[in-house]
């Protein structure tokens, strides 16, 4: 029996909460509130309050003293529902700020007993774990870092810590710009790039700026896949003493990049690869001397065909053709051979000349002053006489000929004297030679002395087609069976002249310099007419670009001395493989060499997006990735010096052919400018900015924009600025967003965006902490800004004309807000509520209630920006405290009289308005907003 009743108490208990609880979750769906009856669902403090006013209306309580029983009949009893009343989990509710107020208001009693508060607080933390979550996802994919490359940056960079005061005195000077310069290319300039030269402060030239530690580098460099980066120990940046060479080419470099930049906007030709040939000039090292080597024939290529036309891109229509057959192509590749040829002869004569001043030991001796009776200066040596040193030199032992089957002439080799008067390019004295021995000719090789005569008088140094079949017969019949008993000079001769026997390119039994190899290969080729020529026949510069790239680097650096692959390669017209070959071994001179070769126009540049430094087009012709390859440059200093990586960038525009391609360059180089000027942050410096008066000064891009194709301002300002502002705001960068929209002169843009931040900030700032940023503060506050904006507006008409009227008063509004938080912070009631008074769109000065009025505040609260609406629930709370306070103030101060009790009525009467006002408002506002609206109105 016990059992059975304890069954039943048991299973009463569980009903009567299952109901309890079923009551709850129902009045959950209840609306919130009834026109006619008010508030619907409450709280239980407000449920606690109406009881104990009904408890005060005895006649009421008569009829709701007999409710216990009708639940009784239900099964549920009052001590049940006050035990699971009690057994309620309560959490507190989070406040919308804690002011230290007077004891008359509790504000960490407020709405602690409710369980829906507690759902509440509960929603917010889950919204705030999404939002945490959402703005992890947000980093993780706009913002991407790989630490390791980070750090690997930060090492390179701290180059531009190390010396940069030492560097200022202990450089040399760079290279002078062409309209200034001495004689020489590369002779003291005018202008200094360095700050700390007191003698050049007036200056044009590059400001240095020391590194910033605390910036970000987002701007990463690309790798290419089919090279490597140089590891050497020019890499290494951390060495000090390293450090301090490599920065001091850096800057030197930089310089003759600012001077390029500055004549190419002047469209004055510029020598650049004269400049870097001379700075090159006094290094001794063998990479160097390589690099210097490659500039030297890049120069001698371009004088050779300096017609006195601007030199940028000379050579680009014909240097890109895909039309082999094309006369400009045709004839650029012929200058190319003719070139080459004229170098290699030329380094031929100064050995000559060298190993000659070593033979005659009279040559190095110190000459005295001569005495006016003294005997003429010693003759000058003839080229005849030099050639004959040289041969006892190369081919004598001992005084012998080192071969036996020379043909001699007086007791000279005559067919090897004509071979090196060739190889030297001194043909006028091979003809000379060849005429004054004319007789001996006429015994055994008649015809001769004709061929060379008509090889030499030609321009193309190339026989009449009868000469040719002639020498090709003679050929055939003297060399059938080319034996050790043969001279192979003459073979060599006939071979050269003829272009013999191409299907064998070798001279043998003559011992070749790779000098010698590559010249006698040039002389071989033929550019034009090659149609009717047999297949064995044809060999083009092309085909010696296939055959260098073949036998590759190790065939032509066999002297570690003196290695020739780049040499070899830039003679043969071979510039891409050049720069790739050269970047594998030092970067920054394979990049200026790349420069100095699209400043002419002789690069192919790849019109497509890849990862590799070269690509190869569907002519099958290479192509370099020059953006790329500048791009990876500037990783090392453009946080650093962003005017350098500037100047740099913009030589990206300097490639394209037509219009759609350097339209393309154009986008890539804007790209990577706008994602500079996002990194640095450096918006004054390059950018520019605009003075109080409106004036706006222009920054170091603008300054270039010719140079990159830009067509005025207003064009500079669509592709350079506002799709930075663009970008920055894509990115959430609110603050970078602003002032790059304020350089395009976007005003209403800026305006707006300020409106939101600072509606953002009043709304999210609690209502007792300051919205301004403390003393100390490295980053300028939205309400600064704000107020600088506002005032720079108001004083200049023009731009106060371009923004709109009611975006002005909204920034205007927000501001006079901030001024109220500024007096609640400060705790100063009464001035807080006159403040609000004057807001014309919440009723804090209503001294009477009028629900016109109210109704017409309501609805105007639509009309308002959402940056001032979303604020309309803290201005009643910041209305209805003050109300509080000062009724508290004034219920318990000394003073007696009417006007004491005035006022008491007004407040109240504020504080019944603006619970109206909340009710019509149709502006939602959170429940817990009027929760404590209604906690606030019950102190009043």
């Amino acid at each position: 029996m016990t059992v059975g009743n304890e069954s039943n108490d048991f299973a009463t208990n569980r009903t009567g909460k299952y109901l309890l609880k079923e009551l709850i979750e129902s009045a959950r769906h209840l609306p919130k509130r009834y026109n006619d009856l008010g508030t619907i669902q409450l709280g239980l403090n407000d449920i606690q309050k109406k009881a104990s006013e009904s408890i005060k209306d005895k006649d009421k309580l008569r009829h709701y003293t007999k409710a216990h029983y009708l639940l009784t009949l239900s099964g549920i009893t009052a001590e049940e529902i006050e035990n699971d009343l009690k057994s309620l989990e309560v959490h507190p509710s989070l406040d919308a700020f804690n002011p230290t107020v007077s004891p008359l208001i509790n504000w960490n009693e407020a709405n602690i007993k409710t369980k829906k508060d507690g759902n509440i607080l509960m929603a917010i933390e889950h919204s705030l774990s999404s939002a945490a979550k959402d703005f992890d996802n947000f980093v993780n994919q706009n913002i991407s870092m790989d630490w390791k490359q980070r750090k690997n940056e930060l090492r390179e960079s701290f180059q531009l810590i190390l010396f940069q005061k030492d560097s200022a005195t202990a450089l040399p000077p760079s290279a002078q710009s062409p309209a200034t310069a001495a004689p020489s290319p590369v002779a003291a300039s005018a202008s200094s790039p360095f700050p700390e030269n007191k003698k050049h402060k007036a200056s044009p030239g590059i400001t240095w700026k020391s590194v910033d530690k605390n910036k970000n580098s987002l701007l990463n460099r690309g790798e290419f896949t089919d090279v490597k980066a140089p590891v050497t120990p020019e890499d290494n940046l951390l060495n000090p003493g390293i450090s301090f060479a490599a920065r001091q080419k850096f800057e030197i470099y930089a310089q003759v990049i600012h001077d390029l930049n500055k004549n190419r906007q002047n469209r004055i030709s510029y020598p650049i690869a004269l400049v870097f040939a001379d700075l090159t000039k006094e290094n001794t090292d063998t990479k160097s001397k390589q690099v210097h080597h490659a500039w030297r024939i890049l120069h001698d290529f371009v004088i050779s065909n300096d017609d006195r036309t601007y030199q940028e891109r000379k050579f680009l229509k014909s240097y890109t053709s895909t039309d082999l057959n094309d006369f400009n192509a045709l004839t650029l590749r012929k200058s190319i051979v003719k070139a080459s040829r004229k170098y290699l002869e030329n380094q031929f004569v100064h050995y000559i000349n060298e190993i000659y001043r070593k033979s005659d030991p009279s040559i190095n001796r110190i000459s005295l002053p001569r005495q006016k009776n003294q005997d003429k200066q010693k003759k000058q040596p003839t080229n005849i006489e030099k050639i004959k040193v040289l041969l006892d030199k190369k081919l004598k032992i001992n005084g012998k000929w080192k071969l036996t089957n020379l043909i001699t002439i007086n007791s000279m080799p005559i067919w090897a004297m004509i071979f090196y008067l060739l190889r030297a390019g001194w043909y006028e004295d091979a003809l000379t030679l060849t005429e004054e021995n004319i007789e001996n000719f006429h015994k055994f090789e008649k015809s001769f002395p004709v061929y060379l005569r008509s090889y030499i008088n030609s321009p193309e140094r190339k026989l009449p087609e009868e000469l040719h079949e002639r020498l090709h017969a003679e050929f055939n019949q003297y060399f059938k069976h080319l034996n050790k008993e043969t001279d192979p000079f003459k073979y060599a001769i006939y071979k050269i002249i003829g272009r013999c026997d191409l299907t064998r390119k070798n001279l043998p039994y003559i011992t070749l310099s790779v000098e010698d190899w590559l010249w006698t290969h040039l002389t071989l080729t033929k550019e034009d007419n090659i149609e009717n020529d047999p297949i064995h026949e044809r060999y083009t510069i092309l085909d010696l670009q296939k055959t260098i790239e073949q036998l590759g680097p190790d065939n032509f650096n066999n002297s570690n001395n003196n290695p020739l692959y780049l040499q070899a390669l830039m003679l043969s017209g071979s510039y891409e493989l050049a720069v790739q070959y050269l970047y594998s071994s030092n970067e920054v001179n394979a990049v200026h060499l790349a420069i100095s070769l699209s400043y002419y126009g002789l690069l192919r540049v790849t019109k497509t997006v890849v990862d590799s430094l070269i690509a190869v087009n569907d002519f099958g012709q290479r192509e370099l990735n020059f953006s790329g390859l500048l791009i990876a440059y500037t990783r090392t200093f453009k946080i650093s010096d962003p005017r350098i990586a500037v100047e740099y960038l913009t030589l990206i525009c300097m490639t394209g052919g037509n219009d759609q391609e350097r339209k393309q360059e154009q986008e890539i180089c804007l790209e990577y400018l706008r994602k500079l000027i996002l990194e640095t942050r450096e918006f004054k410096l390059l950018l520019g900015e605009i003075k109080k008066n409106g004036v706006r000064v222009p920054g170091f891009i603008e300054e270039k924009k010719k140079l990159l194709l830009l067509e005025g301002e207003n064009d500079y300002l669509q592709k350079v600025t506002e799709q930075a502002a663009i970008r920055a705001d894509e990115e959430g960068r609110t603050d970078d967003s602003i002032l790059l929209h304020q350089l395009s002169g976007e005003y209403n843009i800026v305006i707006n965006l300020v409106n939101t931040l600072l509606g953002e900030l009043l709304n999210i700032t609690e209502l007792d902490k300051p919205l301004r940023s403390p003393l100390g503060s490295t980053q300028e506050d939205i309400v600064s800004v704000a107020e600088r904006l506002m005032e720079s507006y108001s004083t200049n008409a023009e731009v106060s004309l371009k923004i709109e009227l009611k975006k002005k008063e909204t920034c205007s509004k927000l501001l006079y807000i901030v001024k109220i938080r500024g007096f609640f912070v400060n705790q100063d009631w009464e001035r807080c509520l006159k403040y609000l008074g004057a807001l014309d769109f919440i009723p804090a000065s209503l001294y009477k209630t009028d629900l016109n009025k109210l109704r017409e505040m309501a609805q105007n609260v639509q009309s308002l920006d959402d940056s001032i609406a979303r604020n309309i629930s803290s201005l009643l709370i910041m209305t209805m405290t003050c109300v509080s306070q000062l009724t508290y103030s004034l219920v318990h101060s000394e003073y007696r009289g009417q006007t004491k009790d005035e006022r008491l009525q007004q407040l109240k009467q504020i504080s019944k308005n603006c619970m109206i006002f909340a009710g019509l408002v149709e502006y939602k506002m959170p429940q817990e907003i009027y929760t404590m609206l209604i906690n606030l109105e019950s102190l009043t």
